[in-house]
């Protein structure tokens, strides 16, 4: 009954987007549906919380390569990218200043 109960709070309750209180009110009601002792009850919500959790963590990770794919189809530089090229052209303008003897300009 308890394996039966979990099974329908993760899957039918977006878990993913559920707030920590939601997922203790879900958790409270349904142990007391289920007549779950107090325990129970408890191993119950932070079994939840941490379902909750790792579903969260998993979505935010799929969306985050999602974009980072989107971005390299659309040759959209990236963060790192720019701070790629912002730190080459500070070793090309070191290296020009040392050359000539003078200060690269700020332009």
């Amino acid at each position: 009954m308890l394996d039966l109960l979990k099974k329908t709070a993760y899957a039918g309750l977006g878990l993913a987007f559920m707030t920590q209180e939601k997922v203790r009110d879900v958790a409270r009601d349904l142990s007391q549906k289920a007549k779950l002792s107090e325990d129970e009850g408890r191993r119950f919500a932070e079994e939840l919380n941490e379902k909750a959790k790792e579903a969260r963590d998993q979505f935010e990770s799929r969306v985050a390569k999602a974009v980072e794919s989107a971005l390299a189809k659309m040759r959209i530089p990236t963060t790192d990218n720019l701070a790629a090229v912002e730190a080459r052209l500070a070793a090309v303008e070191e290296a020009l200043k040392s050359k000539d003897g003078k200060p690269a300009s700020d332009a």
